[in-house]
């Protein structure tokens, strides 16, 4: 999805071909957040649960919505019961539980999916340029407000 397809993050629409590319990695104008690489994120399940979903909840209430989405997908077949290696395949290989992200909107501090509430980082895509300047200002003010790690050991000593 993010070489094969060169698909775009879903926030802020870099690409790995961007990324790639020294001249446009460094554009703000193409890497707005300058991102460095280009992951997939699980969106309904992710992969460290995989093992735990309960195979008959996941045939009984997702598997009928995903039918409904995705009526008769040629990969995954939503219309027949998963058993568990299938649920576990879907979970880490279906682009309908992937979503393509920047590392920036997948792990980074104030932007990651896996770092903020998803209600604040949902809407991040269609926010107005003048309000993710003001963000990242703020973000930059944190970052460079950050006391210094003391060096060596807890001190005290004596």
């Amino acid at each position: 999805m993010t070489k094969d397809l060169d698909l775009p993050c879903l926030v802020c629409g870099v690409k790995n071909s961007i990324l790639k590319d020294p001249a446009q990695r460094t554009d703000p104008t193409k890497n707005r957040y300058l991102a460095k690489q280009m992951e997939t994120h699980h969106h309904v399940i992710e992969w460290a649960l995989a093992n735990a979903i309960d195979v008959d909840r996941f045939n009984a209430t997702l598997r009928p919505n995903l039918a409904h989405q995705h009526p008769n997908d040629p990969d995954w077949a939503y219309e027949t019961p998963f058993d568990a290696k299938k649920v576990a395949d879907w979970v880490d290989h279906s682009k309908h539980n992937l979503w393509v992200l920047c590392d920036v909107h997948h792990r980074a501090k104030y932007l990651g999916i896996h770092e903020i509430t998803y209600p604040i980082w949902a809407p991040m895509d269609l926010l107005r340029s003048d309000f993710v300047d003001w963000a990242v200002k703020e973000i930059s003010g944190q970052k460079a407000a950050k006391p210094a790690k003391p060096a060596g050991g807890s001190g005290g000593g004596g």
